[in-house]
């Protein structure tokens, strides 16, 4: 083993670029037969590996193969695509364990030769090595993963950039965590196949959607902002198909913009959906909501009452306000509701919670003013379907236990 590990490294110190280049490629079979961390391998080779003391501080260490590295830029010209794609293969198996200049070396001669199918390959290997990571967590401190996101993908090839962003993480994406959205302008202004500026598309469309979500669904500004540049300085394959995936979430923006604008004026009384209801505050909500006739209530209740998260407390603010303005309809359909089944039950029971909360309990504050016997009435419904009940203690309404 030790005339094994001579010999590399008496290749790797060759002035001679071909034998260089043996010796670096000798030494990535080695650490690869070592096991599937070339931690191991390396430190058989090389003797204790010195970390890079910027980093150690950071819980991040670059590691210095200075053998290596001289060898690999000593031969860096005589290296085929294939053999510097495996350098980044072999040394780059967790995005976490990758700090190695001489990742930074192949991955930069073939982003100067413009070699597509090398670049695919490290596009693959950067993927696979991500899984081992959280996505969302990249230091922006100059290490390796941060060098690839910000030096050397913007400079990839259009289809390698795509390989990379198609598979990305939501986390991974956006520009609180990874910042690998950024790298859709560089992939859109590049030459794509039809099929591959589709799939770019919808995953773009994926990530403003789950954006949209987390903000009433609206387009962010920032987010707003992006994809107009995107759109301005895409290829003009790459921007028919994100103008035909995005446009239905850009005119749902506008249309919910203009929506919240008309509540906010009481420029009439707006129509309620499940879905624009996210788009309004809780005050411009109980606004809109109290505008409704007693039917257009019926009819959002109807809505509501089967829909997981929102619906519940959507639905336990109409039911408040039917309580108060049409409480033998309201009385009728919960129990029909309750008689279609188990699952219909559990979400009217977490609704009917929600009423109690605002007519009892003041949260948000009191709302509406039904008779109290139609509260005791909901009181005891709710106690009967889930064996709790709001009771009154000195000046405080608590939730209780039941026999």
């Amino acid at each position: 083993m030790v005339a094994k590990t001579d010999a590399i490294r008496t290749m790797l110190v060759s002035s001679n670029p071909e034998k260089a280049l043996a010796g670096v490629n000798a030494a990535l079979r080695f650490v690869q037969q070592k096991g599937r961390d070339p931690i191991k391998g390396l430190s058989e080779l090389f003797g204790p590996l010195q970390e890079h003391t910027v980093f150690a501080s950071e819980g991040l260490p670059l590691l210095s193969l200075p053998l290596f590295d001289k060898a690999l830029k000593r031969s860096l010209r005589k290296a085929s695509g294939s053999e510097l794609a495996t350098v980044v293969a072999v040394l780059m198996k967790n995005l976490s364990r990758c700090e190695y200049e001489a990742i930074s070396i192949a991955v930069g001669e073939l982003v100067r030769r413009k070699d597509t199918a090398n670049q695919l390959k490290v596009s693959a290997t950067f993927k696979k090595a991500g899984k081992f990571v959280d996505a969302g967590h990249r230091m922006h401190q100059e290490s390796i993963e941060d060098q690839l996101v910000e030096r050397f993908f913007p400079q990839f090839q259009a289809k390698a950039l795509a390989a990379i962003l198609v598979g990305a993480r939501d986390d991974g994406l956006s520009m609180d965590g990874d910042r690998l959205l950024m790298l859709f302008v560089p992939a859109c202004k590049g030459k794509l196949q039809q099929a591959d500026a589709e799939a770019l598309a919808r995953r773009l469309v994926r990530y403003v959607r789950a954006c949209m979500e987390l903000s009433m669904q609206v387009l962010p500004k920032d987010l707003d902002t992006f994809l107009q540049k995107l759109l301005k300085t895409a290829a003009p394959e790459a921007k028919r198909a994100l103008t035909a995936a995005l446009e239905p979430l850009l005119r749902s923006s506008k249309s919910t913009q203009e929506f919240v604008s008309s509540v906010s004026r009481k420029a009439a009384k707006p129509q309620l959906t499940p879905k624009n209801l996210l788009a309004l505050e809780a005050a411009e909500r109980w606004k809109a909501m109290s505008s409704q006739s007693t039917k257009q209530l019926r009819q959002l209740l109807d809505k509501l009452y089967l829909k997981d998260g929102y619906g519940n407390v959507w639905g336990g603010e109409v039911i408040t306000l039917l309580a108060a303005n049409d409480y033998p309809w309201l009385k009728e359909w919960m129990a029909s509701t309750i008689k279609k089944g188990e699952h219909e039950a559990v979400y009217l029971r977490m609704a009917i919670g929600f009423a109690l909360d605002y007519l009892l309990a003041g949260e948000p504050g009191k709302l509406a003013d039904p008779e109290r016997a139609v509260i005791d009435e909901l009181n005891d419904l709710h106690a009967r379907l889930c064996g709790s009940k709001l009771v009154k203690r000195g000046t405080k309404w608590v939730w209780d236990e039941v026999a």
